[in-house]
């Protein structure tokens, strides 16, 4: 009896582990190496299309990325799920409603999505974050979190932590100014309440901190930071030192930054990859925006 106690607790590590460490098919995709490559073309990333932010959920088996309208800035998110081993065609995702939408993140227990939706009758950029939850029989009727995580400014990208900590960017910090920079701010969940938001100093930097990522352990964290010189809006990764405080934000390099706009990152579940979107401006404004995907051998610890 003991051997086969032994023996069933054998398989259950062993299959345990198998599962926490699935390989993820990234749409059947070849691994990118050290130079970055556009994620899925025609299928994510279509050309004269503007492909903005993705995210996978932690067992590889959703993604949702957000499309672009050049005509009104307006924002659409796209769904897709593997099914049987194939993935589904991207398309819409009709459980989130019908207005503006943007930057999709799937929360580390894989159970919510969490996303921006403009404002009533306000200007396009300006943004509430927003949750959908799962459901046996599919999605949840989508909520708007309450504050302190949305204000009367600007909030952008989110993201959460195993804890459930959000991070998220924001206008709040300067109210009621226009073209207000953004800065990255964090709430805590205690008690099933988020508490005040607090700014995220060590992390912010001169410029619009315009979207974050932070690994769900909250290790490492990637931020894109829009300027007004001439390599506009650039990455930058950070680290969590032996006091629990981020460290100064380093510029990523050249590899990854250029003259184009690098916004919107993350890193897939299994931290092999590094995702984020690429923007190319011409005289008239953005013409082509797509997803890119690099190993982060050589960019992650």
């Amino acid at each position: 009896m003991r051997d086969i106690l032994k023996y069933a607790l054998l398989l259950t590590i062993i299959f345990g582990c198998i599962g926490e460490h699935r390989t993820i098919d990234y749409f059947g995709q070849n691994p990118p190496l050290d130079s970055p490559q556009i994620f899925a073309p025609d299928v994510v990333s279509v050309k004269n299309r503007l492909d903005y932010g993705i995210s996978f959920s932690p067992d590889g088996q959703e993604l949702a990325f957000g499309i672009l309208d050049i005509r009104d800035e307006s924002g659409q998110i796209y769904y897709s799920k593997k099914f049987r081993n194939t993935w589904s065609k991207p398309e819409l995702a009709s459980f989130l409603g019908t207005r503006s939408m943007f930057l999709p993140f799937f929360t580390p227990d894989g159970k919510s999505l969490l996303y921006t939706q403009t404002q009533p009758e306000c200007a396009t950029y300006m943004t509430d974050i927003w949750m959908v939850n799962k459901t046996p029989d599919g999605w949840d009727k989508p909520i708007k979190l309450p504050e302190p995580i949305n204000s009367d400014t600007r909030e952008g990208s989110v993201c959460m932590t195993l804890d459930k900590t959000l991070y998220f960017s924001s206008g709040r910090n300067c109210s009621g100014v226009a073209n207000c920079p953004a800065k990255i701010f964090y709430s805590k969940l205690l008690n099933g309440n988020y508490l005040t938001a607090e700014n995220a100093v060590q992390l912010n930097i001169q410029g619009d901190n315009e979207s974050i990522y932070v690994s769900a352990d909250e290790s490492f964290a990637i931020l894109s930071n829009v300027t007004k010189n001439e390599t506009n809006s650039d990455l930058y990764l950070s680290y969590r030192n032996a006091n629990n405080e981020w460290n100064q934000p380093q510029k990523l390099d050249s590899t990854i930054n250029t003259k184009d706009w690098e916004l919107r990152p993350f890193v897939s579940p299994d931290k092999k990859y590094l995702f984020f979107t690429r923007m190319r401006f011409g005289k008239q404004g953005v013409v082509e925006s797509d997803i890119y995907w690099v190993s982060t051998k050589n960019i992650l610890k």
